[in-house]
């Protein structure tokens, strides 16, 4: 018995239904290989009686109605071509069917069945047919009933010893599913099972009801308040474990109630101490409450001091701004200007060289106005020649001196041309000179103006980052104003939310007070109830 006890609930259980199990599988065992045997036997009992006993049979018939076929077609009058025909087929039929015997079994009378049928066949076809084409029917029947009709008789007797055979061994085959004897051994061992299933079943619910009835007892006192029940173990199986820890659990819960009861105690004087503490709260709340209204008031002067700054810096920025626009005004007049005189210089330039060239021009044509006085100089000489000439020539050449004279004449007039426009020509080159002085005189006078002009402007770039600048610096005072301004109206705020707070603090303070005067009148009733627990003695031994 103390061999049980200390077996696991679970280990009882497993060996107790185990042997059931094993019976059980034992009884299958026979059962399927009883099945399998049947299984077995019937597929043999099949194979003889749907194949080889069918084949049998067939060839049986088959070899009858050659036999019949021949009688027939040999008997007076009925030697037609249908009744040979007939015959021929059936012998045909006869011989497939004898071949396709095959039985292992039986393979001497079927290879004899087969032999006999080719000779019957041999018979007919070298004997019966000649006799018949040479018209001897009679001999024709006398050769049947001397030589085939005994072989026809003897094929017919080999069927029916192989088919008596094949009966036979199904008769043993199916002899085989009569035995009984493993159909007693699954009958003794299924009631076997069942005796000692129920036997397992009956003590294991036995055992369990009676640790189950115990063990309800004990909880039963613990949940009267009575710590002190004694919790005994029997076993070490899973009930002996759930009695261990129903102890082990009695024994915290002893302790527990032991522990909350002088928790509760010291939390009762410690819950009188902050009482004390939050009547102290209530007066600093006060005090608090009062100094955060004074810091609000300043808080509202401060925001107003730091508003007028941040106007007065929007004020300092929009002049600022205006004073920007004007700057770059002027920079954009001054850039103008300098494009406009920058451009004339380049124009002005332009004609200097237009005047150079003209200049250049007129050289040009005093020296073709030299080239035609020294032409008219030579035409003048050539005329004072031919003049000479016709003199000497007398009469016949005065017709050539009046010619020769106004060559000459319009010569002198060429000469005093060209003079005259050899002095313009001059008087052109020197002004033209004078002019290209003066031109690049002015150029450069322009250049000079265009250089102060880039450096105005340059002056006028200073002035204005200086403005940036300033624009810049109030800018940032004007937004570090009006940070201020925010910060203040949040300290402001936050004060008002203080006061506010402080007076909630207040609130709650009175509020705690009245709940921990309730606190200590709960803990009291609290550890009134715990007096009712019957507390185990820990040195006891259960």
């Amino acid at each position: 018995m103390n061999f049980l006890n200390n077996m696991k609930l679970s280990l009882k259980l497993t060996v107790g239904f185990g042997f059931v199990l094993l019976l059980t599988v034992f009884i299958s065992l026979i059962a399927i290989n009883s099945l399998r045997s049947s299984l077995s036997v019937a597929d043999l009992v099949h194979s003889l009686v749907d194949q080889s006993y069918a084949r049998v049979n067939a060839s049986t018939i088959k070899s009858s109605e050659m036999n019949s076929s021949i009688s027939f077609y040999l008997s007076p009058g009925n030697q037609t071509d249908k009744a040979r025909q007939d015959l021929e087929t059936d012998i045909k039929e006869a011989l497939n069917l004898a071949g396709q015997l095959n039985l292992p079994q039986y393979k001497v009378a079927t290879d004899k069945i087969a032999a006999l049928t080719q000779n019957f066949a041999d018979n007919y076809q070298n004997a019966i047919v000649p006799l018949i084409e040479a018209g001897k029917p009679f001999d024709a029947l006398a050769f049947y009933l001397d030589q085939m009709q005994p072989v026809a008789t003897e094929i017919a007797s080999i069927h029916s010893s192989i088919g008596k055979d094949l009966i036979s061994d199904i008769s043993e085959e199916v002899d085989v599913l009569r035995d009984t004897t493993a159909l007693l051994i699954v009958i003794g061992c299924t009631i076997g099972a069942i005796i000692l299933g129920g036997l397992t079943a009956f003590f294991t619910s036995r055992y369990i009801t009676h640790c189950l009835s115990h063990l309800c007892q004990i909880a039963g006192r613990i949940s009267q308040n009575d710590l002190t029940v004694e919790i005994p173990v029997y076993s070490k199986d899973e009930f002996g474990e759930l009695a261990t820890m129903m102890r082990t659990m009695r024994n915290n819960l002893s302790e527990s109630v032991s522990l909350v009861i002088d928790v509760s105690n010291k939390l009762r004087d410690e819950i009188m101490v902050m009482n004390k503490s939050s009547q102290d709260v209530v007066d600093a709340a006060k005090t608090a409450e009062s100094q955060t209204v004074t810091v609000a008031a300043a808080a509202d002067e401060m925001v107003s001091t730091t508003a007028d700054i941040a106007r007065n810096c929007e004020s300092a920025a929009a002049v600022s701004d205006d004073s920007k626009h004007i700057t770059l005004m002027g920079m954009d007049v001054v850039r103008a200007t300098v494009d406009q005189i920058r451009d004339q210089s380049e124009r002005t330039n332009q004609d200097a060289l237009k005047i150079q060239a003209l200049a250049d021009q007129t050289q040009k044509i005093g020296f073709i106005v030299g080239t035609i006085d020294e032409i008219a100089a030579q035409t003048n000489l050539l005329a004072l020649n031919a003049a000479i000439e016709a003199a000497r020539a007398g009469e016949a050449g005065r017709g050539f001196a009046v010619v020769a004279d106004e060559v000459r004449a319009l010569a002198s007039r060429t000469t005093k041309s060209t003079q005259e426009i050899s002095s313009m020509v001059s008087q052109i080159q020197n002004d033209a000179n004078v002019a290209t002085q003066s031109m690049e005189s002015s150029v450069s006078n322009m250049n000079t103006v265009a250089e102060k002009a880039g450096e105005l402007e340059t002056s006028l770039n200073s002035v204005l980052d200086k403005v940036n600048a300033v624009n810049t610096q109030i800018t940032q005072i004007a937004t570090a104003a009006e940070e201020q301004t925010t910060a203040t109206s949040e300290i402001s705020t936050n004060m008002q939310g203080i006061t506010t707070a402080t007076q909630i603090v207040f609130d709650k303070s009175q509020s705690a007070i009245a709940t921990t005067e309730k606190s200590v009148v709960s803990i009291r009733d609290l550890v009134e109830n715990l007096s009712k627990f019957k507390l185990h003695d820990p040195n006891a031994a259960n």
